[in-house]
């Protein structure tokens, strides 16, 4: 009975560790998933727009080396293209001596003779010669016409790889675009959020600005009680008082220059 629990007992165990033991590895592995979304995201868009111009920029290399052999193919077809030009003339030439020796033997079916330019020639040697002649020149034909095939192929091939380079060089001026754009968006959105900011502080400028003004104002009515109490006049100020003084000094001036003047008023009397 006791070795049946024991028994129970470690198998209970068991699959208590694996169960824990499985457990983890899905923590762990939420975790790690986690993480790495957490990073992706706290990414700043700067770097990001770097990293896309890093990209952008490998495209140039990749474009350079697609001309070279968009060039290079260029100038093998056309080297092929001049070379089957050449091949179709010397058949033309090749062709048109085929129908003179065959003429030739033609206009004399009995003679055992042929004459060709200022001599003669065996009937048997030229029917022998012009048998060669015409293998070699379908042999010619076979190969021109498999150096056709081949012109056309890469005459596709090449018009393919052109297609390809302009598509890629576009695409790279477009990728530079919307990068350009990007960043002018993205410095728009900091403006903004730099401004979102700033707006914050100027709520806190505003209040403080508010309560100078208030304390300004609590200043001035205490200096105006202040002054009440001391019995001045309040009809008008230190200022108004100054300047009414002044203005009787002036008149009194300028009434003692008159009359210690010879006035013609004062003479007319005498």
């Amino acid at each position: 009975m006791c070795k049946k629990l024991a028994v129970t007992g470690l198998a209970i165990v068991a699959v208590l560790f694996v169960l824990h033991k499985l457990e983890l590895d899905i923590w762990i592995k939420h975790w790690v998933k986690q993480t790495k979304t957490d990073i992706k995201n706290s990414i700043p868009e700067e770097a990001r727009l770097d990293d896309l111009r890093d990209e952008i920029a490998k495209i140039g290399p990749e474009i350079k080396k697609a001309r070279i052999v968009v060039a290079r193919e260029i100038g093998d077809v056309k080297e092929l293209r001049d070379e089957i030009e050449k091949i179709k003339g010397n058949l033309a030439k090749r062709e048109e001596t085929l129908r003179e020796l065959d003429a030739k033997l033609d206009a004399t079916p009995k003679a055992t003779k042929v004459s060709i330019g200022k001599k003669e020639f065996d009937r048997e040697d030229v029917e022998a010669d012009l048998n060669r002649q015409w293998v070699s020149f379908k042999q010619s034909k076979e190969m021109l016409q498999a150096k056709e095939d081949l012109l056309k192929s890469r005459e596709e091939n090449l018009n393919v790889a052109k297609a390809e380079l302009q598509a890629m060089q576009d695409k790279e001026a477009e990728l530079t675009a919307d990068a350009d754009a990007l960043s002018l968006r993205l410095r728009k959105l900091r403006l903004a959020q730099t401004q979102e900011n700033v707006q914050v502080k100027s709520n806190h400028l505003t209040a403080a600005m508010q309560k100078r003004d208030e304390l300004k104002k609590q200043v001035g009515q205490g200096e105006v009680e202040l002054t009440l109490k001391k019995g001045t006049d309040t009809g008008s100020t230190v200022a108004d008082a100054l300047e009414q003084k002044a203005k009787a000094d002036q008149v009194r001036k300028e009434m003692k220059d008159y009359l210690n003047k010879d006035s013609k008023l004062t003479k007319t009397d005498k």
